[in-house]
Formats: structure tokens, sequence, C-alpha cells
């Protein structure tokens, strides 16, 4: 047999291994695991609802916190369209589609409504207010898919555009709304971020985004979260810590009351001998 020929086998031989090795790798299950596969990040930031506390208090609590939106913020970039897909916690929320809509320039709206992304790696103070977000419907023309499951804690959204959009400064495009399966009552909220997923309040399952003529195109959040948590800060009311304070005094009093006693007794004592 000529060499060449035998050379050129081996070569499709190899080749035909590796893609038998590539087609085989199970990237779904070390996404489960925690790693970054490449299925896209995006910058996520909280906002909560509650109601403010009545009266003059001077540590400023929050009650009934009933619902949190996430906000989801791509990198600047032209696009056709995207899909973002988030696993959450059942145990602690529900999603609430009525409530959830779009902002800034993937909005009917516009710039009307256009919060500044504070999305960061780490811990720090989630937005917290009294109102419901307003948000508002898709640009005249879209689509949009929106399909979850409450029992399993997933929701999936597509957006389609009907002519492309030129992102070009970091901005909030997208409010989820999530509704608490247990109201609280805080003085402090705070969101953690993180770069890869976890056990977490909130995962990111899948987010890509679409060229005008329908090509993947990166548009990674910065920062990049895969997964994201919340932490419900609570600290005494003084009322509490006056109430402590008190009984320690009459405490004390009643200790000194107890020690004088004896010394009274013993005078008198004295005096009667003398």
């Amino acid at each position: 047999m000529n060499l060449r020929i035998v050379f050129k086998m081996k070569v499709l031989a190899c080749l035909a291994i590796s893609l038998a090795v590539t087609v085989l790798a199970p990237p779904i299950k070390t996404e489960a695991l925690g790693i970054n596969t490449g299925y896209g990040t995006i910058s996520l930031d909280a906002f909560i609802k509650c109601k403010a506390e009545a009266g003059w208090n001077p540590i400023k609590r929050y009650i009934d916190c009933t619902y949190v939106y996430y906000l989801a913020d791509p990198e600047p970039v032209t696009i056709g369209g995207l899909n973002l897909s988030l696993a959450f916690d059942p145990n602690k929320f529900s999603f609430n589609p009525n409530l959830s809509g779009f902002l800034c320039d993937l909005s009917a709206d516009g710039n009307s409504n256009c919060p500044i992304s504070n999305s960061q790696l780490g811990t720090y103070m989630a937005a917290v207010g009294t109102d419901f977000l307003p948000v508002s419907q898709p640009l005249p023309g879209s689509s949009v898919a929106i399909t979850y499951d409450n029992l399993a804690g997933l929701v999936s959204l597509d957006y389609s555009l009907a002519s492309p959009v030129n992102i070009t400064q970091s901005q909030n495009f997208l409010a989820l709304a999530f509704e608490f399966k247990k109201p609280f009552n805080a003085t402090q909220i705070l969101i953690t971020n993180y770069d890869k997923q976890g056990d977490y309040d909130i995962n990111v399952s899948n987010f890509q985004c679409r060229s005008p003529d329908n090509q993947g195109v990166s548009c990674d959040g910065n920062p990049p979260v895969r997964g994201s948590s919340l932490t419900i800060v609570n600290v005494p009311e003084p009322t509490s810590t006056i109430s402590l304070l008190a009984l320690g005094t009459l405490g004390a009093a009643s200790t000194l009351k107890r020690k004088l006693k004896p010394s009274t007794s013993s005078k008198k004592d004295d005096t009667k001998t003398a």
C-alpha cells in the first residue's frame, strides 16, 4: 500500500476519534457541579419591595417585605434578541410574570424608567423601596416568550426584537419579580453575587444574545454573575435595649440595698451596747 495513503488513513482515524470524544463530552453535568461552562453570564442586582415602619425610630426598619426584583444587565452590544434562563429556590420564592417587565432601551418606555445598574461581585446593600418597580412592555413589534415552573424553580425568557437595538452603555434591561414565600421584617437586606453557580437563591443557567442576523453574539455581564443570594439583617430595637438597661439598673440597686442592710443593723447594735 502506498505510504501516503496509509498516512492519510491514520490521520482520518485520529480525527474520527477526536470527533467522537467531543460529541460525548457532558457539559450539562459540569454545569450542575457549579463549573462555568461558558453558557453566558449576566450582571444581576436586586430591588426589594417592603413597607416603611410607621413613626420615628432611630434604626430604620423595613416591614412586610414581600417581593424581590432581580435586575439583569448585559454588556453594551448591538442585538436582535436574547435568551435568559434562571433557576431559583422554590422554597423561598415564586415567580410572578405579571409584575415582571422591561426597562431602559429594551422597553416601550425607553429611558423614562432606567434604574442605574449597581451590580457587583461580593456582598453589598440591596436597594429597598416601598413601591412596586414600574416596569414596561417590550418594544413595539417585538415578541416575548416566558416559561416558568414555580414547583421546580425555573424561569426562561426569549426576547426577539422587531429591529436591532444598539445598547451603548451598561443598563438594566429586565426586571424579574419573585414573591417571597414568607414575608419578613429587616433593618438591612444584603445581596451577595458569585461568579460561579452554587447553592444560592438564584443561579444563571443560560444567557445568550443574538446578532441582527440571528447569530450568537457575546454579551456577558460585567461583573459576570452566575449565582446570587439575599441575607436578611435585623438590629435589636432601641426599646429592647432600654428595657435591658433598666432591668440591669434595678438589679444593681437591689443588690446594693441588700448589702447596705447588714451594715445599718450592726451600727444600731453598737449604739445599744454603749
